[in-house]
């Protein structure tokens, strides 16, 4: 793993921790939002346990291989980016 790599799985951890904290915030603003953040933090959850868990990311991978593994993470993140920024939006 290069630095590059590193970086970029430092920043989807950023972009995991900021949403967790605006998740949170909904949350405080409105528990009728309940359901819909679970779903989005089931999300989250899927690829921080599932895309950037410490086993698989010591896993050997080509340069290739990392950046299709880090864009995955990335498109599985997108819609709980985007569902959160809605119902934000709507209230």
């Amino acid at each position: 793993m290069n630095e590059d790599v590193e970086k970029r799985i430092a920043d989807i951890h950023g972009i995991i921790e900021r949403e967790r904290e605006a998740l949170a915030d909904l949350f405080h603003k409105s528990s009728a939002l309940k359901p819909q953040l679970r779903d989005i933090t089931a999300m989250i959850n899927l690829v921080e346990g599932g895309c950037l868990d410490l086993e698989i990311l010591a896993e050997p991978r080509t340069a290739a291989q990392w950046k299709y593994w880090l864009d995955s993470a990335m498109a599985l993140l997108d819609p709980a980016i985007k569902q959160r920024e809605y119902l934000a939006d709507c209230l």
